[in-house]
């Protein structure tokens, strides 16, 4: 009971930082050129980071898993409960987000604006609010990946680091323009890691991204990505 009222104050948290990063760090930037909007971003985050060392420090912390730590063999290989619930959270999340976006109007809508916002806003769409709930609903599915993996990897403020930048790694193999396509994308890298791990740990992440590279020299657009094509 505690712990799954600790993940509704998660999410409710990751939804307010979510709100509070695109009011002040992507709206006042959003129409000006260059990459400003990135940086703010950026130095968002790094002010966050700043303020969770001064108060809670940077050692790790172990969190215990809400459906135990006992391994489960399947076919002579060993899993632990939470690894198998982030499995069966992540596909349910995976499908539910896929029939939003392709079948009801407000996910029509928020791909409308991710395509582009000027002619959306023409069509009467609200742009400033589908772009609102998209930073709400990503940082509070952010919070649920934190709370999920915190039993794994030990909660610190610097879990996210590695597990973002190779979900970016995962998103580009996969095809940033095809949310199917990142899914394959992260389950291939995935499969991928656990086999070089096997042989040889210190070669994991070199292989990782000799992969996102490799693929990214020959199909620039990923795996399952499609070519743009701009109307003039």
């Amino acid at each position: 009971m505690a712990q799954l009222l600790a993940l509704l104050v998660a999410l409710a948290i990751m939804g307010g930082i979510g709100w509070l990063l695109f009011v002040l760090g992507v709206r006042p930037f959003a129409r000006r050129p260059g990459m400003a909007w990135v940086m703010s971003t950026l130095g968002f985050g790094v002010i966050l980071q700043s303020i969770g060392l001064a108060i809670w420090g940077p050692k790790p912390v172990v969190v215990p898993s809400p459906v135990g730590d006992d391994v489960i063999r399947i076919l002579g290989v060993g899993v632990r409960p939470q690894e198998l619930l982030m499995l069966v959270t992540s596909v349910v999340i995976m499908l539910v987000f896929d029939h939003i976006m392709r079948k009801t109007m407000a996910g029509k809508a928020m791909r409308a604006v991710a395509q582009n916002p000027s002619v959306a806003s023409l069509m009467g769409i609200n742009v400033s609010s589908m772009m609102i709930g998209a930073f709400i609903i990503s940082s509070a599915v952010a919070g649920l990946s934190g709370f999920m993996l915190a039993p794994i990897a030990q909660a610190s403020l610097f879990m996210g680091l590695a597990v973002g930048l190779k979900g970016f790694s995962a998103a580009m193999v996969g095809g940033l323009n095809n949310p199917r396509g990142c899914v394959v994308g992260g389950f291939m890298l995935g499969v991928l890691e656990s086999f070089v791990n096997l042989w040889s740990a210190q070669w994991r992440e070199v292989t990782i991204f000799a992969l996102v590279i490799l693929v990214l020299a020959f199909r620039p657009n990923g795996l399952f990505g499609s070519n743009l094509v701009e109307k003039v």
